[in-house]
């Protein structure tokens, strides 16, 4: 299971079609120029600009251009909030769910959560799903885990799409069905998730959910590595102990495809 991290500055904001001062502040944020982004951020923010609060919160809980200060972010997530802007809510979500510069409370947490998720936000839906999984503000709840991870996975959410697979591998919430699970592990792996790479990658090792194919967890295994997942390297490492050498090239050629095409295509050839 995975919690998905806080929403960045950038993303969602520019596809929100925010002022031009915020997207200015946002391409400064993204191209490392804190000091430009700070400027152009806090003056939007200093004048109840809903959309750069957030932003000017993240740089501050990051500590990106100024000193990190948690109080002083979730100050600026809960002026967003406020006023009803959804990346302000999940941001403010985030902060009492961990405690960072405020007590951790979980009820306050969901609470944020939701009112974000009811927006459409894929990543506060993925959380909330979370929250019913584990008990956290909330009775434990399996089914209304599928609910909310449904959401967030049909908005093409690769850590709801991965909590979901999770969900329907285990039979938890929903009837136990492998192959939709491999379906979703795959629709996140294609999103980078590495541990959904990996995951598929097992799948495709012991045929489940899929038919077995060692050249396919050869291949999403040496992705999901790397991407950093240490188990994959491993998992790599003792699939190529009983494949060929065409097989390793072909897995191997496939991959290097795969992640070139920024998972465009990840088929054998």
């Amino acid at each position: 299971m995975n919690i998905t991290r806080i929403i960045l500055l950038a993303a969602a904001t520019v596809s929100l079609g925010c002022s031009p001062a915020v997207e200015r502040g946002i391409s400064a944020y993204e191209s490392g120029d804190y000091k430009t982004a700070l400027t152009v951020l806090q003056r939007s923010a200093n004048q109840g600009n809903a959309e750069a609060q957030p932003g000017l919160g993240e740089m501050y809980r990051l500590g990106r251009g100024v000193d990190q200060d948690y109080e002083e972010a979730v100050n600026w997530y809960q002026l967003s909030a406020g006023q009803g802007d959804s990346k302000g809510q999940a941001n403010l979500g985030f902060m009492y769910r961990t405690g960072y510069g405020v007590d951790k409370d979980y009820e306050e947490a969901l609470k944020w959560y939701r009112l974000s998720a009811d927006q459409g936000d894929s990543a506060a839906q993925n959380n909330i799903g979370v929250f019913y999984e584990k008990g956290w503000g909330a009775d434990q709840d399996y089914e209304e885990a599928v609910k909310w991870y449904r959401l967030s996975a049909k908005s093409g959410d690769g850590y709801g799409q991965w909590n979901l697979a999770d969900l329907y591998f285990d039979g938890k919430g929903v009837r136990k069905d492998v192959k939709e699970a491999a379906r979703l592990y795959r629709l996140s792996a294609e999103q980078g998730q590495e541990s959904a790479q990996k995951r598929l990658a097992d799948l495709y090792q012991d045929g489940v959910g899929v038919l077995k194919n060692e050249v396919y967890a050869y291949m999403w295994s040496s992705i999901s590595a790397a991407n950093g997942n240490d188990d994959a390297s491993s998992l790599r490492d003792r699939l190529e102990k009983k494949m060929t050498k065409g097989e390793i090239s072909k897995a191997r050629s496939a991959a290097k495809t795969c992640m070139e095409t920024d998972y465009d295509d990840c088929e054998l050839n």
